[in-house]
This record gives structure tokens, C-alpha cells and sequence, in this order.
């Protein structure tokens, strides 16, 4: 099957609109499998963190999942992937995240991202 191209997006007073001006509404559900918690405890349990990423992509396209949203982790300390300055750091955290960009590519589903900080996680 052909893959569908996702839909062009765009602001406006707040509101996110498809490039023919319908407003955008979407099923979707957070995600944060490559940072903080999630992670830690994948980790903790011995888990391979890609096979737990493709098994939440199985159960989202079961739920019809369209958006997933996840945070770019700023925070210094475990899932940290740039530095002070704003330099992407090569670590597993930035690998996962790629990954997980590639999941939603492949599933056809939009990819919200947030920017963390100040959380107080280590």
C-alpha cells in the first residue's frame, strides 16, 4: 500500500489548521519511551528500548492513534540531548528520539514535539 502523505499544517490565533483551512483535529496520545522515567525504567528492567517503541506503535495504530506527542528533553541530567549551548549531544536518548520520528513517519502519524525544562528530574 502507497504510503499517504500527512497533511501540511499551520497557526493561526492559536488555532491549527490544514493547508485548506479546516481545523486540524487529531486522536493522539503522549509518549515519552526515550526520556526520563519511561526510559529509566526500561532500563531497570532490562528492556530493549527500539522493541518497547515498536510494540507502543503496534498499540497505537490498534488504538488509531494519529498524533504522538513527545518532549525534547533540555533538562540536564539522564535524558539530556543538547548541551548548555544548544549542541545536540550523540547519545542514546538523541537515538531514540530519531527513532521514534521514524516510527511515526512509517505509521503516517503527525509527531508533536515539546520542549522540557525545569522539570527538576535527574
Amino acid at each position: 500500500m502507497a504510503q499517504e502523505e500527512l497533511k501540511r499544517m499551520y497557526v493561526k490565533d492559536g488555532i491549527i489548521y490544514y493547508e485548506d483551512n479546516k481545523e486540524v483535529t487529531l486522536w493522539g496520545i503522549n509518549s515519552g519511551t526515550p526520556f526520563l522515567w519511561r526510559y529509566k525504567g526500561n532500563k531497570e528492567f532490562g528492556l530493549d528500548h527500539k522493541k518497547v517503541i515498536d510494540q507502543d506503535f503496534e498499540d497505537f495504530k490498534k488504538m488509531g492513534v494519529e498524533c504522538v506527542r513527545t518532549y525534547i528533553s533540555v533538562i540536564e541530567g539522564i535524558s539530556t540531548i543538547a548541551d548548555q549551548e544548544g549542541n545536540l549531544l550523540n547519545n542514546i536518548h538523541l537515538d531514540l528520539l530519531d527513532y521514534m520520528i521514524y516510527k511515526c513517519r512509517e505509521n503516517n502519524m503527525y509527531l508533536f514535539l515539546t520542549a522540557a525544562s525545569g522539570w527538576g528530574y535527574q
